[in-house]
Parts: C-alpha cells; sequence; structure tokens
C-alpha cells in the first residue's frame, strides 16, 4: 500500500506491505481459501477495470490537453 494502487484499485486488491513476503503470502492464502472473498474482489475490480476503458477516459486526456494549451498561449 506505498503506492498508487490502493487510489486505483479503490478496494478491489488487497493491500499489502511491499516488502513483507509472509503478508503477500497471507493475502494470497486468504484469496485462495475464500472464495466469497476472491468473487467479491474480482467483481469489484470488473467495475474499477470499466471505469479505465479508453472511452471513459480518452475524453479527460483531451480536457487536460485543451486546459494546458489554453493557458500556455
Amino acid at each position: 500500500n506505498a503506492t498508487s494502487l490502493p487510489e486505483v484499485s479503490q478496494g478491489a486488491a488487497i493491500e499489502i506491505r511491499p516488502k513483507s513476503t509472509a503478508n503477500m503470502l497471507e493475502a494470497m492464502q486468504f484469496l485462495a481459501t475464500s472464495s466469497v472473498e476472491r468473487e467479491k474482489r474480482v467483481q469489484l475490480g470488473l467495475i474499477r477495470a470499466e471505469q479505465y476503458r479508453w472511452a471513459n477516459v480518452l475524453p479527460l486526456f483531451i480536457d487536460a490537453y485543451k486546459k494546458i494549451i489554453k493557458e500556455t498561449v
């Protein structure tokens, strides 16, 4: 949880300490043994992925570039 992943995943991913193999193993075992939690995370991940489709993101990029151009001209 030391990167932008928590912001991007919005709860779809299990946050772990990046340098802790024990923490990573614990998270993997949790998902491997809990089909309910695993399915919940899959569904949340699919919802988050939909928000990053080019059709949704491209207009944001275009607006940002237009704003930059307007401010620099």
